[in-house]
């Protein structure tokens, strides 16, 4: 596979000459760098969360039901109560 990355000047001398001394192709070295530089990578560490008990106990059953008609007259409700406290007395 193809890429393109960003090495500076030096280490590109440095590393296409160290390719020449070991009689491998530049390519070659730069996968080898890869695969050793992922072997040596610290295993990321993961992060134990505590259970949480739900709210509402799990049951086949939904507490409740609202249409999309009754949540937006609910926020209209509420938007309404927004509205008359802020208006100044």
């Amino acid at each position: 596979m193809r890429t393109t990355i960003d090495i500076p000047e030096h280490l590109l001398r440095e590393a296409k000459a160290a390719a020449a001394i070991r009689g491998i192709k530049f390519k070659e070295l730069v996968g080898q760098f890869f695969e050793q530089g992922i072997k040596d990578l610290e295993p990321v560490p993961t992060v134990s969360r505590p259970r949480v008990t739900p709210i509402i106990p799990a049951t086949n059953r939904v507490p409740y039901s609202l249409s999309n008609a009754e949540i937006e007259e609910i926020f209209a409700l509420e938007d309404a109560k927004l509205d008359k406290n802020d208006r100044p007395a």
